[in-house]
């Protein structure tokens, strides 16, 4: 273990200036609740005090540079009388400084799935929830972890937050279908590398957020995506599967800009969509098919080896219902390009 740990401090010297909080800040440091960073003992429970301290409390839980050893989830505090799951923080002292850590073959993420971070099932009443500036790194022999299961209302946030699982370990980075009622909020610059499904968002209530995303190294699929709505800006996947699945029979609608998609000559389709798609300025290679349309013939059809897409939509191009006289519709000004 100690081994293990060394390697994970050394990987982490990065040129990098820690994020820290004024002592009369109002901001719960982990260490004032017993957590020590680099000593390899566990500190679940050390945070997870720090974290039960403010039900409901607007407060900043805080976790220095270091790495800190959790073997089960940590949990968003309930509060009396079940009226919390909200206004929580967990900030770290950088993307690069801060890591919790799942070591190898913890026996809490082995036979079923399992989150390291939760906060919160519905209803959409989970306000200013935010993980920031951390890493969390899954060990081998963990194959059931999910690094957060993440829920925000309104106002909520994953910001600068890296997830990475060792080869064959982890079935979820971030799962953010495991519960109804998820957002509006936002993830910005968030990285998941290894895991079976890098991102997973469900249901219709009440859309995602994201931008500065990148996907690298999945096993199954980079993004599952089911009757959501998710806006999306600069994805940039490295993968040899699929990396975003819009499944079918749904209200699920993917609307992708200003991103990169580059596979490995693989037969898989960059992007499988089988309900509603909007892709503007989305270059993607490496697949025999870059867009798979398969909503039950009512979609306009494949795109083969695309390179880069200006502007598509998957079914009928839309046209605005007000002209000025002489103005031309998308098609018509040839800005539907592949």
């Amino acid at each position: 273990m100690k081994t293990f740990l060394l390697l994970l401090a050394i990987s982490s010297l990065a040129a990098q200036t820690p994020i820290i909080f004024p002592k009369d800040g109002g901001v719960l440091d982990v260490r004032e609740f017993g957590a020590k960073a680099n000593d390899d003992v566990d500190d679940t429970a050390s945070i997870q005090k720090a974290l039960d301290a403010f039900p409901n409390g607007n407060r900043i839980v805080y976790l220095p540079a270091g790495i800190w050893i959790v073997t089960d989830t940590l949990h968003w505090p309930k509060g009396e009388g079940g009226n919390g799951e909200k206004r929580t923080i967990l900030q770290g002292a950088g993307m690069a400084l801060t890591k919790i850590v799942v070591p190898p073959s913890t026996p809490a993420f082995g036979d079923q799935p399992k989150a390291v971070l939760w906060t919160g099932v519905k209803p959409a009443q989970r306000f200013r929830n935010a993980v920031r500036d951390l890493t969390i790194e899954i060990g081998a022999g963990n194959p059931q972890a999910i690094g957060m299961q993440f829920n925000a209302s309104n106002q909520g946030t994953i910001r600068n937050v890296t997830l990475r699982a060792a080869k064959d370990s982890g079935l979820i980075g971030i799962d953010m279908g495991f519960t109804d009622e998820i957002g509006p909020l936002l993830v910005r610059n968030l990285t998941v590398e290894g895991f079976e499904t890098g991102i997973v968002t469900k249901w219709p209530v009440n859309s995602n957020t994201l931008e500065h995303i990148t996907l690298r190294g999945q096993r199954k699929l980079g993004w599952h995506n089911y009757h959501q709505m998710i806006f999306v800006r600069g994805l940039t996947s490295e993968n040899a599967v699929t990396t975003l699945y819009n499944e079918k029979d749904s209200m699920g609608t993917v609307t992708l800009v200003d991103s990169k998609i580059t596979g490995t000559g693989i037969d898989a389709p960059g992007l499988l969509n089988q309900r509603q798609m909007y892709l503007r300025d989305v270059e993607i290679t490496g697949h025999a098919t870059s867009v798979d349309h398969a909503d039950k013939g009512r979609d306009k059809g494949d795109v083969k080896d695309a390179g880069r897409i200006a502007e598509d939509t998957s079914h009928a191009n839309v046209a605005a219902p007000f002209r000025f006289e002489g103005e031309k519709t998308f098609a018509e000004a040839g800005k539907v390009t592949h």
